[in-house]
């Protein structure tokens, strides 16, 4: 149950821009076959019931959501660059057991692999008989490979496996048909860059986009008004959390830890955590990435964040407290662009579990030392900022 639920936040999180677009839903409701499946999402979204140990679940929630990588020890004594990861694009057209035998082979071998599938099968009508299809691959397999969904890496891709290498945020190779990450090291140490062709055998992508299954299906509908009550609906639904400005630039660590109330087991009565234990967090789920939390609707922020070296690396998780509701969706299409990231909506759990207090802040974590470092900056000057 643990490793189910494990999964499941680590894949939902990747497919959470569908579920919680209302456009989405509408779509799916109004042609009386559901997109995402009503029960998993309502589960998921279940407010926090019982104190400080739901809300410290929460934060490891928060944690197993934004952390990619959980990969053993290395195992063929590799010198591997920590700056280099690898994208490995799959279909279910590969077959179960191939699929399966990859996964479990990447993810012993010590490698940041994180592998993509598209969306959804033509015999698939909701997100949940997709994440039930995706946990059939990695059922079993330790450590738990790091699989998303994400259309996007897709494009102009229609055979797999297709396999890149990239340093930060620049493509160093890529090739159809080959995954070992081994083997692209080999050629780019050889002098190879760019697309190296067809190096094994291919399989055709037979996933559609969710997006594109949702545009198929209001076809037969009334599509124009369904788009524009969904838009306004998710405007004027929408509640953003107020986070106010630094007006010190200073840095302070937070240690999350808890007390256990209650033993946590097994299924099979192991023992995890005791009752009345003191918990740290990093110590169960150690955290590798860089938070930038800011203000997507102050200029200042928007610079700030800009200046940050490092703001378009895919280790880099860029949140917004708010967006200009006025403007809906082209203000967050806007920032995006300016911002060449992916930016998400904080919410209550990110708040509490990273001890967010003002923004913009950028968080990282120690996980020697086990503790979050969280940089805060005051940018009415911008001369200050963190570069």
């Amino acid at each position: 149950m643990v490793r189910i639920i494990i999964f499941s936040i680590l894949f939902v999180f990747n497919t959470q821009a569908f579920a919680d677009d209302d456009l989405f839903k509408s779509l799916s409701k109004e042609s009386d076959n559901y997109v995402l499946d009503h029960d998993l999402l309502q589960q998921l979204k279940k407010p926090m019931q019982h104190g400080q140990f739901e809300e410290a679940k929460s934060f490891g929630r928060s944690l197993a959501f934004s952390q990619q990588q959980n990969f053993s020890p290395i195992k063929d004594e590799l010198e591997i660059n920590s700056d280099i990861h690898y994208e490995v694009l799959i279909s279910d057209e590969m077959g179960l057991e191939n699929i399966r035998a990859i996964l479990s082979q990447i993810a012993s071998s010590g490698y940041p692999v994180t592998f993509y599938i598209k969306g959804m099968l033509p015999t698939e009508k909701t997100l949940n008989d997709v994440f039930k299809r995706s946990f059939s691959y990695v059922q079993g397999i330790e450590p738990i490979p790091s699989l998303q969904l994400d259309p996007n890496r897709f494009e102009n891709v229609s055979s797999v496996p297709f396999t890149r290498m990239i340093k930060g945020d620049n493509l160093l190779l890529s090739v159809h048909g080959v995954i070992n990450p081994r083997w692209l090291n080999e050629q780019y140490d050889s002098g190879k860059r760019g697309y190296q062709e067809k190096q094994g055998e291919t399989f055709p992508v037979t996933e559609i986009s969710p997006t594109v299954v949702a545009m198929e299906r209001a076809k037969s509908l009334d599509a124009e008004s369904i788009i524009a009550r969904a838009k306004d609906n998710y405007w004027r639904k929408i509640e953003f959390e107020y986070v106010p400005n630094a007006y010190k630039t200073q840095q302070r660590t937070f240690i999350p830890e808890i007390i256990i109330p209650s033993s946590i087991t097994t299924p099979d009565g192991k023992v995890v955590a005791a009752a009345g234990k003191t918990l740290n967090l990093l110590e169960t789920i150690p955290f590798t990435r860089q938070l930038i939390v800011f203000d997507a609707t102050d200029p200042r922020q928007i610079e700030f964040v800009k200046n940050i070296e490092d703001h378009r690396s895919a280790n880099t998780v860029l949140i917004s407290t708010k967006f200009n509701r006025e403007r809906k969706w082209e203000a967050i299409n806007d920032v995006e662009a300016e911002l060449q990231n992916s930016v998400y909506q904080l919410n209550n759990d990110l708040i509490k579990g990273f001890d967010i207090q003002v923004v913009p802040c950028i968080i990282t974590a120690d996980n020697d030392n086990k503790f979050f470092s969280i940089q805060e900056f005051d940018v009415r000057d911008l001369n200050e900022h963190h570069k």
